[in-house]
């Protein structure tokens, strides 16, 4: 998600708003109530460059360093003062190309007090979140593998210990009745079959 750029826009970081703007997010929507924002920036635009230079002046005024925490764009030729924590992309929608900023990068505290939520919901579901190169991630180990070896026995499958089922062995039983003998173990049969 980003903010679209239109005419001049002065894109600032919602972060430098909270700690340094009077009265922080909410004293900045009273002062702009018609700004532009996302998650992470607020967007601030003017057709006229006198009314721009003013705004720009006010957010100064109010104590917000903006070299520090803004970068400026225009609609047409896109940035103008870049800051490396705001980018910049160019986008078709068939019509006209647009610019849009995007905030990829916070100040420390913020990035870590946005995560935290993150990190405490997989943590408490038993899950883990691991990047390249984190320093806290335990070294990659070779998948164990088991170790067979034969063991000598008789044939039969037997396994031991508590709470182990043992195969039922049926036992061997005289040979299956035949022909000759059919019937002779039945109320009422003679003997020889009939």
């Amino acid at each position: 998600m980003g903010i679209r750029i239109v005419f001049q826009m002065v894109v600032i970081k919602k972060s430098a708003v909270r700690k340094h703007y009077p009265d922080g997010e909410a004293g900045f929507r009273n002062t702009y109530p018609f700004a532009a924002e996302d998650r992470y920036l607020f967007g601030v635009g003017s057709m006229s460059d006198g009314e721009f230079g003013e705004i720009l002046q006010a957010l100064t005024a109010a104590g917000l360093d903006l070299p520090g925490c803004a970068a400026i764009a225009d609609c047409h030729q896109g940035p103008v003062k870049v800051r490396p924590d705001i980018l910049f992309k160019q986008f078709s929608d068939g019509f006209a190309p647009y610019w849009e900023a995007r905030l990829i990068r916070d100040d420390s505290e913020e990035m870590a007090a946005e995560g935290a939520p993150i990190v405490q919901w997989l943590m408490e579901r038993g899950w883990t979140f691991s990047l390249p190169g984190d320093p806290r991630e335990p070294p990659k180990k070779a998948p164990a593998r088991a170790k067979v070896r034969e063991v000598p026995h008789d044939g039969r499958l037997i396994f031991g210990g508590s709470g182990v089922l043992i195969p039922f062995r049926p036992k061997l039983v005289d040979a299956p009745a035949t022909a000759e003998k059919l019937g002779e173990d039945r109320h009422g049969g003679d003997g020889n079959g009939e």
